[in-house]
């Protein structure tokens, strides 16, 4: 299909017959190291190169053939979405953030910068040549280049939508490469009839634009980079899906996804940068993906005879919180059993790096939960029953209880033994008045 153009953004020398509009990059090629060890023989295979961000055989501004439905995503955000597709492609030594110096940044080791605004365009029109959003974007750019925390390396200034959309502005920047072509974008802009003092929003923006000098002006629409794509998770599926199944792919995806999120999030609200290292996180999507590969975790067995009688001698807190409760001896070994196995679990789990960051803290809110509801549970629907009953009662439901850790189904023994190390903290109870009563 051709794209028509009819407006003072018609380019002189360019034609698409289809919305994939591709050229080769702004800037040098720079083959980077590839995510995983796998990656660079599959890339190089497909003829793909890494620059920075952006792979590069030809640039590719359009992608439009979606992978799968974006909505389990969603909730992750767009800007967290884009920053994890960021740090898979940033060479070592680069650091991602989101909203800093932009919606999205990278920093390489290099110097150099990657500047990216992130647009939703479900209900706008971020691409066409007169939205607000395009000429706030660059003239940010202008400004930005003009502060103190201007890039002292090379800037690449990307402008991503989500899904596709197109316009003869984004097109002839992402295609100007040349002076030439930077000239003709320029001259195009002046040529603009903008009020000079009023006028809808986005006057106040090409204003402000226009004002910067015009080596920043060139500057931004000779590294200006357009891309969009119907799915925002379309590459990233689509990458990791090079070297694992669809499924696993779109499991690794969720908890890259949820990692990037969490961590971000958690800096953003201790008002530091909401930064990721490019190594730090290849470190830990390598733990994840051996862990999503490996087959169930190993136990390390039933403890011994001699560790269950020690610890029955000693009367930790959760065997005296099952005294409260008149639990039979039966149930006190079992407890121990399984609350020594689970601790020998979890270290050796740590030591042979099978865990990763989060793991114990998100299990701990899963059994804290399990625990909530099921007391409320037993005291609603057994009011007039004696204290002890209704504990006992709380103790085995939980008991019967299932959760996953990680992304398997724990044990029984496993789910018991971690019951209990929350009980020995007093966390959680089984008697109505169980902190009272120890």
């Amino acid at each position: 299909m051709r794209i028509a153009y009819a407006s003072a953004f018609e380019p002189r020398a360019y034609q698409s017959e289809s919305p994939h509009c591709e050229r080769t990059t702004k800037s040098t090629n720079r083959l980077t190291q590839g995510f995983w060890p796998s990656v660079d023989s599959v890339v190089r295979a497909q003829g793909w190169a890494k620059h920075g961000t952006l792979m590069t055989r030809k640039k590719q501004a359009t992608s439009g053939a979606a992978h799968a439905a974006s909505g389990p995503y969603l909730g992750f955000g767009l800007q967290p979405v884009r920053l994890m597709r960021n740090l898979l492609d940033a060479p070592p030594g680069a650091i991602a953030l989101i909203e800093h110096d932009d919606d999205v940044s990278v920093h390489r080791a290099d110097g150099s910068v990657l500047l990216e605004q992130t647009k939703s365009a479900l209900a706008s029109e971020p691409a066409s040549d007169y939205a607000v959003d395009l000429w706030k974007a660059l003239a940010n750019w202008a400004k930005h280049m003009a502060s103190e925390q201007a890039p002292a390396g090379a800037v690449t200034f990307r402008y991503y939508v989500t899904p596709v959309k197109t316009g003869q502005l984004v097109q002839r920047m992402h295609h100007a490469w040349d002076d030439p072509s930077v000239e003709a974008v320029l001259e195009a802009i002046d040529a603009l009839p903008v009020d000079p003092s009023d006028g809808p929003k986005w006057h106040a923006h090409v204003r402000t634009f226009r004002a910067a000098p015009k080596a920043t002006r060139a500057l931004i629409v000779r590294h200006f980079e357009y891309l969009t794509e119907a799915d925002p998770t379309t590459s990233i599926l689509g990458g990791l899906s090079n070297y694992m199944d669809a499924f696993t792919a779109d499991h690794m995806a969720k908890l890259l996804l949820g990692h990037v999120k969490a961590t971000t999030d958690a800096l953003l609200r201790q008002r530091q940068r909401g930064q990721i290292a490019v190594d730090a996180f290849r470190q830990y999507t390598q733990q994840a993906l051996s862990r999503v590969r490996a087959p169930a975790l190993v136990t390390t067995g039933t403890p011994s005879q001699a560790a269950i009688a020690a610890t029955l001698d000693e009367s930790p807190r959760f065997l005296q919180q099952l005294d409260l409760i008149d639990a039979s001896p039966r149930q006190r070994i079992d407890s121990v059993t399984h609350f020594l196995q689970a601790e020998a679990d979890l270290t050796a789990w740590a030591a042979a790096g099978r865990l990763l960051d989060g793991d114990t803290e998100t299990w701990s809110r899963t059994l804290l939960a399990l625990h909530e509801s099921t007391e409320l549970t037993v005291r609603i629907e057994n009011s007039g029953v004696p204290e002890k009953h209704r504990g006992m009662l709380v103790y085995l439901k939980c008991c019967k209880g299932s959760a996953d850790f990680g992304n398997q189904r724990a044990a029984d023994y496993f789910l018991h033994g971690s019951l209990h190390r929350l009980a020995d903290g007093l966390a959680i109870g089984w008697h109505p008045d169980y902190q009272t009563l120890l």
